[in-house]
């Protein structure tokens, strides 16, 4: 069985988003929670994928900011109905 790493935590941060005709999400920017903003230079891979290190399912985007790849996860909510469609975090120590 595969043993997960959960001492990492979720950090929860706002991203700014663009959609594109086909209605795909690219994030440009994340919002630190102090209010710095990290532009995103590059999107390098996007798939959906499992947080191994803090837990949760969603949609993972590989990103490079200043010359750094960050994994920057979208994890849906699972209630359909309601207006929040999900957050956005990146995990942390």
């Amino acid at each position: 069985m595969t043993q997960y790493d959960f001492s990492h935590s979720k950090t929860y941060v706002d991203v700014r988003v663009n959609f594109d005709k086909d209605g795909h999400m690219i994030p440009v920017a994340i919002i630190w929670k102090d209010g710095r903003i990290y532009y995103i230079d590059k999107l390098l891979d996007t798939r959906t994928a499992f947080s191994a290190k803090c837990g949760g399912r969603g949609d993972l985007y590989l990103v490079r900011i200043r010359n750094t790849s960050c994994h920057l996860f979208f994890e849906r909510n699972p209630y359909r109905s309601s207006p929040i469609i999900g957050r956005w975090f990146v995990s942390s120590v």
